[in-house]
């Protein structure tokens, strides 16, 4: 999405990338109805309702995918005041799973039939899941001239839905729909398992929730004006170029009353019939604790997760009228942590902008995978759609799928540019 973000058109979701971008906006009022970003990869399905469209069944370059991380921003709104500050009042929605391992394992206990040989096997299993509502402002320092500087700020009441961690390594067996195992160990911790059986979007901004907490994004830009004429100029930059730095999601959540499990090596045999759909993820626990003869809730304490705090710089230059190159360092600052991880992310490419049309065209080095992808954004007025990873469509490049899509309404440009 960095070539979007990168927008000078982009208004209210600038804030995402760098909360200084809305100071000075070329939009007026901004509004941003819903902008949605996916992410599918070949691994099991897995029906939690902390995942939108989980239950899809998605089919790619002849694999079976499934939705393993979902972004939701939105509604949100920008307004800008008086001396180009700017304030935005925006929500959001993340959630995410990540499974590793023995893939045959997890589907056996979403009722595959498939005998199971008896080998080593580990599977680890990782799912977060926050809601966010957060105010953002913005304002220039220094308006002198070619030199052009402003700073923002974004604060956010976190509203933490659910957590899960889990490992275990073992033999493992099923000849048919009992399971029988040897485990090395096994290590879960988790919060409320209930928004994980049903939760709308309502639930996750305004309901009753297990976890809560607060973030944090701060950034400024500095834009290099040569030519004073035209600041006045209608157009969305009026830089030669620009240099952003931002650090988001500092911060964390606090969840009461998580439960975490440590099991010692142990045997036993748990029956599908127990563990499978329609078995909501309660009962799942519950008759996993049985089968290893422990107490369900196991040690009962509160539980702190990092927000995936990350360091952003970016940078743009106006090689001609309405064309830019841009390119983007995303740089996770705390790698531990579990809920929303980022990788380390080195963008670049070029980008048309304006008005009513708007298209980039990126390259992406995924640093820790050593792996480069091609994405690219198209924004026809008001709608917009793309993807970092257009190939993955057509192919498997071992990355993940990944498609967004969003709806803003521009209502009004600032008075200098109208």
């Amino acid at each position: 999405m960095t070539g979007y973000q990168l927008s000078n058109y982009t208004g209210v979701n600038g804030v995402y990338l760098n909360p200084s971008s809305i100071a000075d906006n070329y939009w007026g009022t901004h509004i941003n109805v819903a902008t949605i970003s996916l992410q599918a990869a070949d691994q099991p399905r897995l029906p939690l309702a902390t995942l939108p469209f989980a239950k899809a069944n998605l089919k790619l370059h002849g694999q079976k995918l499934a939705i393993k991380e979902a972004d939701v921003r939105g509604p949100g709104v920008m307004y800008q005041l008086p001396n180009n500050h700017s304030v935005a009042i925006t929500t959001r929605y993340r959630s995410d799973l990540n499974l590793t391992g023995a893939y045959d394992l997890i589907n056996w206990f979403q009722g595959n039939t498939l005998a199971l040989a008896d080998i080593q096997r580990s599977a680890d299993l990782t799912s977060d899941a926050f809601g966010e509502i957060a105010l953002s402002y913005a304002l220039p320092v220094i308006d002198e001239e070619e030199h052009f500087l402003k700073i923002g700020g974004t604060y956010k009441y976190i509203r933490g839905l659910q957590t899960s961690q889990l490992s275990s390594s073992g033999r493992f067996n099923a000849p048919a729909d009992q399971l029988n195992y040897a485990i090395d160990g096994l290590q879960t911790t988790y919060s409320d398992l209930i928004t994980l059986n049903q939760l709308t979007l309502s639930d996750a901004l305004f309901g009753k929730i297990p976890g809560n907490g607060h973030g944090f994004d701060l950034g400024f830009t500095y834009e290099f004006r040569p030519v004073a004429s035209k600041r006045e100029e209608q157009s969305a930059a009026r830089y030669l170029f620009k240099i952003g730095v931002s650090l988001l999601d500092m911060g964390s959540i606090r969840y009461k009353n998580a439960s975490s499990w440590a099991v010692p090596a142990r045997s036993g045999t748990l029956n599908q019939l127990e563990v499978q759909p329609p078995r909501t993820p309660t009962q799942v626990r519950d008759a996993v604790a049985r089968s290893l003869n422990i107490v369900p809730e196991g040690t009962i304490g509160d539980l702190s997760m990092k927000l995936p705090q990350t360091l952003s710089i970016q940078l743009d230059a106006q090689i001609r009228p309405n064309w830019f190159v841009g390119a983007t360092w995303w740089k996770p600052s705390n790698p531990s942590a579990l809920a929303q991880h980022r990788a380390e992310l080195i963008t670049i490419g070029p980008r048309y902008e304006s008005p009513e049309l708007e298209y980039s065209l990126m390259a992406n080095y995924w640093r820790p995978m050593g792996k480069v992808s091609i994405g690219g954004h198209l924004r026809y007025r008001v709608l917009t759609v793309g993807s970092d990873n257009l190939f993955g469509f057509f192919t498997d490049n071992g990355l993940t799928s990944h498609l967004f899509a969003g709806v803003t309404l521009p209502l009004r440009a600032r008075a200098s540019a109208q």
